[in-house]
């Protein structure tokens, strides 16, 4: 796992992008005609430190661009500008598989998504990732909490951020 510690810092741009914090404590949504909240847009994103379970430093905050994709309770977050792909290339990785970071919206806001990435390295090792996403959208912003997993076939790392995200 140590070996590819270099790319522990791009997955955390990878995720699909992230919800976040921001915006007032008491929302007044405009509602989508299925009664959930309209949060569809562009949000501009800070991922805060990331903590680890497996004793590397933490990462540095990064902020990042996303845009969220809605219908009805659905949702897909996406991250814009997203070059990790070329960042995984350069250090040997391909994404075999990959799912986009989607799941749902409650009517009071709070969310949560999942992702799944696949990693084959040059040398034929495979990492497996594994993100869950989850918080409150508020009317300017969304605060929550970031959190992958990584493992291959002999050891796994648990990473978590706290984000928060204000609507552009």
């Amino acid at each position: 796992m140590k070996k590819y510690a270099l790319i522990l810092p791009i997955l955390i741009i990878s995720f699909g992008c992230g919800s976040s914090g921001g915006g007032d404590n008491k929302p007044q949504f405009i509602y989508n005609s299925e009664g959930y909240p309209e949060v569809s847009g562009n949000y501009n994103m800070s991922i805060g430190k990331v903590k680890n379970n497996c004793g590397y430093p933490e990462g540095i905050p990064v902020v990042i661009n996303a845009s969220v994709i809605q219908e009805g309770s659905n949702i897909i977050f996406k991250n814009i500008n997203d070059n990790t792909y070329d960042t995984f290339k350069a250090l040997g990785f391909n994404v075999v598989d990959e799912s986009d970071m989607e799941g749902a919206i409650q009517k009071n806001g709070d969310f949560s998504t999942t992702r799944g990435l696949t990693l084959e390295h040059e040398t034929g090792a495979t990492l497996y990732i594994n993100y869950a996403m989850s918080g409150t959208f508020r009317t300017a912003g969304i605060k929550g909490q970031l959190m992958y997993t990584i493992f291959d076939t002999l050891t796994s790392c648990t990473y978590e951020a706290i984000f928060t995200a204000s609507k552009i």
